[in-house]
């Protein structure tokens, strides 16, 4: 039996479809969705955050469980902030880029975060075992880290989304249903900055397909168009014979326990997928030419520009990982 853990990995910019490609990968795996994973420790004070269940997360049973595999979040509570507020740090990207050919403090620090999320995701595993772990972190220094640490078996699914889109749903209000204060809501930006993050991310995620065991890319008007076909691709690319048949209780909202993500997290209610296209009637040339300015290189290379622009298409790899 192998027992090292299978993390299928939804990369991507926010805003760009990444909870929806995950719950539907949930089921189409029969995986076990643990959101974005990378905001556990920030997220286990008591009253920060709620499960995907509903549950605060501290009430949680699946989480509980995973806890107690792991030996305790809060031993790990200062690595785990330091996770994202300095080993993914975008000024540290070159050193993770040249691990372990880097200077001794900052590899054992890399390595020390190795570690942390290895035990993360053999305790998920252990939990729900013989089910890959999806992932929606997005971030790709942080599959960096999780590819060139060894251990786990990554396969990333990078899911882009036409750049004014994104611009577009990151300018409107909308409420955290997982946070502990209903008042909570996401990050709101400007066309220019949504532009540069939006640009800057996806950057980031085809820098981490090279140490990934491969790599799947997505667009979101696909996934909206032709779930089944573009679902039927991920799970060939992502080997889904390590995934057994579909449990009963897999994708019923107790059996939920996604971090974060987006608001239509709410297992409440039947899941109905239709595109988000608001941009096109509701955003304004101006700010549309500024996302285009700023993110035209990756937005012609996926699709959105010119004559590749009404293409479709599912990009696959598949390569020996480098460490």
């Amino acid at each position: 039996m192998n027992t090292t853990p299978h993390v299928v990995f939804i990369a991507g910019c926010n805003r760009s479809g990444t909870t929806l490609l995950e719950i539907l990968l949930e089921r189409e795996l029969a995986g076990v969705a643990v959101g974005e994973v990378w905001t556990l420790w920030k997220r286990f004070v008591p009253g920060r955050s709620r499960c995907g269940c509903g549950s605060a997360l501290l009430d949680c049973r699946f989480w509980s469980e995973v806890n107690e595999r792991y030996g305790g979040f809060e031993r790990d509570l200062e690595a785990g902030g330091h996770l994202r507020d300095g080993v993914l740090r975008l000024r540290r990207l070159p050193g993770l880029l040249a691990f372990p050919a880097i200077r001794r403090e900052r590899r054992v620090e890399i390595r020390m975060a190795g570690s942390m999320l290895r035990r993360l995701y053999r305790a998920v595993s252990e939990v729900r075992p013989d089910r890959p772990v999806i992932d929606s972190s997005k971030f790709g220094s942080y599959a960096i880290l999780l590819c060139r640490t060894g251990g786990v078996d990554v396969d990333i699914v990078h899911l882009v989304r036409d750049p004014r889109a994104v611009a577009h749903s990151m300018s409107r209000l909308r409420r955290r249903r997982d946070a502990a204060d209903p008042s909570s809501t996401m990050q709101i930006m400007g066309p220019a900055r949504a532009g540069v993050s939006w640009l800057v991310w996806n950057v980031l995620v085809l820098l981490a397909r090279r140490y990934a065991r491969s790599y799947t890319r997505v667009r979101y008007e696909d996934l909206v168009a032709s779930p089944v076909s573009v679902l039927a691709a991920v799970r060939l690319r992502t080997d889904a014979r390590r995934a057994p048949a579909k449990p009963p209780h897999a994708g019923s909202p107790a059996d939920r326990h996604g971090l974060g993500g987006n608001p239509m997290r709410d297992y409440d209610r039947p899941l109905v997928i239709t595109a988000d296209d608001e941009w096109e009637v509701s955003m304004s040339r101006w700010h549309r030419w500024i996302v285009l300015v700023i993110t035209l290189p990756l937005a012609i290379r996926f699709g959105y520009v010119g004559r590749r622009g009404s293409r479709s298409g599912i990009h696959l790899s598949r390569q020996e990982p480098e460490r």
